[in-house]
């Protein structure tokens, strides 16, 4: 490798400069954010993994070719590579929680990022136990590199422990979610959902909280008219009266079916619009009707406008909602 390639990618293309007035390797770890959300965005987690592993390999080469001859193994302000390397690492948490929860929104991002990153600086500047030791094992070249990756994993653990704690830095179940289930057994009540726009989204919140079994009966996800009146008994006129399914009546119906086709003593439905596309004159996207059911005597419906905000923050809004409305119905 020559002097020009090694000075290019142990620099990252001059990323350390990007940033004069303070050190190259605050350059470094900013320019590794807009490749890492462009990596996430295009391939998604496991391209920014594989992008990690070669960005080391490179960057372990280039640096011993770049520093070859010099007795500065590490001249301030130019060598970032490794805090590339180490930023990245720091950075899947987030990026592997956003796909798990479906998110490729980058504002869904931003918490988790802005934490990952000011971990990592946190980190790489202080250089806490082995971190600190890391920069005298082994080589010079992989003395750079390891320090970095050691305070890019321990950024990462950061980030999770974080997330954990927090229960929505990467899309965790809502804190209300384990208080509802808590509710519910307190009551010995079980819960069953009826799902269309959602696509079981109510019932992967609910389920995501350990021990939710002894609460949690069991989901429908009626998203075809067909399989609303085939498994929850959905009146053929009440889809032919409203035009489709997305009406309080259709939702009621739905929630009614949950409760009498299971042993749930409590049952929330969802139908409407998420979009786009989907949306009409009559029924915009955004619009989603909702009715929350308790036993045989007790029925209610209503309708959201959540507005054409996209498909994935509408059904979010949705599901949260209906996790509302069966707390509201456990405390009946």
């Amino acid at each position: 490798m020559n002097q020009a390639t090694a000075k290019l990618i142990a620099t990252f293309f001059y990323a350390g400069g990007l940033l004069k007035p303070a050190p190259g390797t605050w350059g470094g770890s900013l320019a590794a954010l807009p490749a890492a959300w462009a990596l996430h965005m295009i391939a998604g987690p496991l391209a920014l993994t594989i992008a990690t592993i070669v960005a080391y390999m490179a960057g372990l080469y280039a640096t011993r070719a770049y520093t070859a001859g010099s007795d500065n193994h590490d001249p301030p302000g130019e060598v970032v590579i490794d805090e590339v390397v180490g930023m990245w690492i720091a950075l899947m948490p987030v990026s592997f929680g956003a796909r798990m929860m479906g998110g490729v929104d980058i504002l869904a991002l931003y918490p988790g990022w802005i934490v990952a990153f000011l971990a990592f600086r946190l980190f790489d500047i202080t250089k806490p136990g082995p971190i600190g030791a890391a920069d005298r094992r082994g080589d010079a070249a992989g003395g750079v590199m390891l320090d970095d990756v050691y305070a890019g994993f321990a950024a990462a653990f950061t980030v999770i422990v974080l997330a954990y704690a927090s229960h929505g830095l990467m899309g965790g179940a809502d804190m209300d979610t384990a208080a509802l289930l808590d509710l519910c057994r307190a009551k010995g009540l079980r819960i069953a959902t009826a799902e269309s726009c959602t696509g079981g989204m109510v019932g992967a919140l609910l389920t995501e909280v350990p021990g939710s079994s002894d609460v949690v009966e069991c989901g429908f996800i009626t998203y075809s008219n067909a399989a609303k009146v085939e498994m929850l008994g959905v009146g053929m006129d009440a889809l032919a009266a409203h035009g489709g399914a997305v009406s309080e009546e259709v939702a009621a119906q739905m929630a009614r079916g949950a409760v009498t086709r299971s042993l749930a003593d409590i049952a929330v439905s969802i139908t409407g619009i998420a979009g786009p596309p989907g949306g009409s004159e009559h029924k915009p996207e955004g619009r989603v009707c909702f009715a929350i059911a308790r036993g045989g005597d007790w029925l209610r419906a209503e309708t959201i406008e959540f507005g054409a905000q996209g498909r994935t923050k509408v059904r979010e809004a949705a599901a949260q909602h209906a996790l509302a409305l069966l707390k509201e119905a456990a405390e009946l």
